[in-house]
């Protein structure tokens, strides 16, 4: 729950997208993410991408794309911190405790060990 609210995100939408991250002199930060699903590319843009290399890579690869209809405004008028993670560089501590999938609310972590 993030201010009473349970966050649930749809079983077909894997990934979200930060559309954009505004943080203010007023110390209010506001978070507009998007659910995207994952989309299978085109034919044609396979056999029009000329490099051999890069179709290949296309070729393993899936589009993500956004409906318009999943995407959230979260507003807090106040906070101490935020962090946004590459989660290609992160790994599981079992230390931490944390909940959800994609949109993670720590309730322990070693980062608040350092505030």
């Amino acid at each position: 729950m993030l201010g009473g609210v349970e966050m649930l995100f749809g079983s077909e939408y894997d990934w979200l997208y930060l559309e954009q991250l505004v943080d203010t002199s007023d110390n209010e930060i506001t978070i507009i993410i998007s659910q995207m699903k994952k989309i299978a590319l085109s034919v044609d843009t396979l056999a029009n991408e000329k490099n051999e290399k890069v179709r290949e890579l296309l070729s393993k690869s899936n589009q993500l794309a956004s409906d318009g209809t999943q995407t959230y405004r979260i507003h807090f008028k106040s906070y101490i911190m935020y962090q946004v993670r590459n989660e290609s560089y992160t790994y599981s501590n079992d230390s931490e405790i944390r909940r959800g999938k994609g949109l993670i609310l720590f309730e322990k972590s070693k980062l608040f060990r350092l505030c």
